[in-house]
């Protein structure tokens, strides 16, 4: 019965295929030409529609990739404002740099209980084109750990003071034995220019509310 029926369909196959030739010898094709269109016409459309559709979904990707970016910026402006926000207060003015960088010096020794000796004005380095560098160069009496425990708080300040030079010699006096003759030579930076109160008309607002918000942490 399989082999039947797969017989009758090859014959109805073979019969199609010549009712086809003959119409095509009678000079028929015209029977053809409108079904041949429209399968040309309903291919055009697909193809058509296939090329919208990915072109509606690149502009889609372009848009997404286009948010995600300003998402980006966004988020380093943010942060970049944010750091500026907490940095630049902690630098003063630089027309008071001289001013500044000794007494934060002094307000050191005085909490060490050191005696402090300046070894003539601060100096300054203007080879930097965003940055001044200070430096003054303080000379006391004091030992070993004393000495420890000065240098302890200038690196737990939050300002950026640093000693770049210290020099030691042992003090030969029998009165003072234990104690040595110290140089030390601190150095902070100074902005040229503070651009934050240029970018920000409400700076000072805005200081103060990082300030806050920092605070309730």
């Amino acid at each position: 019965m399989a082999d039947l029926s797969k017989n009758q369909a090859i014959l109805n196959l073979k019969r199609g295929f010549q009712n086809i030739k003959t119409a095509l010898e009678e000079g028929n094709f015209r029977l053809f030409v409108k079904q041949a269109v429209t399968i040309l016409i309903a291919l055009f459309l697909v193809r058509w529609c296939i090329g919208k559709f990915n072109q509606k979904i690149a502009k889609n990707h372009e848009q997404i990739a286009s948010i995600e970016m300003q998402q980006r910026s966004e988020k380093e402006y943010v942060a970049n404002k944010n750091l500026l926000l907490a940095l630049e207060p902690l630098f003063p003015d630089v027309s008071e740099k001289n001013s500044w960088l000794t007494s934060q010096v002094l307000n050191l020794f005085k909490e060490a209980s050191l005696p402090p000796q300046l070894s003539g004005k601060p100096t300054e380095d203007n080879s930097n084109p965003t940055f001044v560098v200070n430096s003054v160069v303080v000379s006391t009496n004091a030992t070993y750990m004393t000495l420890g425990k000065l240098l302890e708080r200038v690196e737990n300040k939050s300002d950026f003071l640093r000693v770049s030079e210290v020099q030691l010699t042992k003090d030969t006096n029998t009165q003072n034995i234990g104690n040595n003759k110290i140089s030390l030579r601190f150095n902070t930076i100074f902005p040229k220019q503070k651009i934050g109160r240029n970018l920000f008309q409400n700076y000072d607002e805005l200081v103060k509310q990082q300030k806050t918000e920092q605070g309730g942490k």
